[in-house]
C-alpha cells in the first residue's frame, strides 16, 4: 500500500510542478498544463489519473489513506498539500505508520 502511495505521489508531483492552473472540485484535483487537462479523483480505497479523459492510471491503496488541500494566494491555486500514511489493521484496531506530508507547487519545472 505504502508503495502504492509513493507512485502516486511521484506523478502527482511532477504533474503539479508542470500545471499552469490548480483546481479544487469536491474530491477532485483538476490540474491543467497548456491544452491538456489531468485529473486526479480520490476515493476511499484508490486514486484514479486521467489525461484529458483517457490515459487512466488507478493506484489501489487498501491501506493507504491520503489528506490533500489546494494552497491558494489571491483565489488561485499556486501549491498541493498532500498527507499521506498507511493504517494496517491488527487486532481490530487501525496503526498510522509511514506518515509522511508534501506540498509541490505549481509551475516549478518549465
Amino acid at each position: 500500500s505504502n508503495t502504492s502511495i509513493l507512485n502516486f505521489v511521484q506523478f502527482v508531483r511532477r504533474d503539479i510542478n508542470s500545471a499552469d492552473k490548480l483546481l479544487k472540485d469536491g474530491n477532485q484535483l483538476l490540474l491543467e498544463r497548456g491544452d491538456k487537462k489531468i485529473k486526479y479523483v480520490f476515493e476511499e480505497d484508490e486514486i484514479t489519473r486521467n489525461i484529458s479523459g483517457k490515459d487512466e492510471i488507478k493506484w489501489e491503496i487498501p491501506q493507504g489513506k491520503i489528506e490533500w488541500k489546494v494552497w491558494e494566494e489571491k483565489g488561485k491555486g499556486i501549491a498541493v498539500e498532500i498527507r499521506k500514511w498507511v493504517e494496517p489493521k491488527k487486532h481490530g484496531r487501525a496503526d498510522k505508520r509511514i506518515e509522511n506530508s508534501y506540498v509541490f507547487f505549481a509551475g516549478e519545472i518549465e
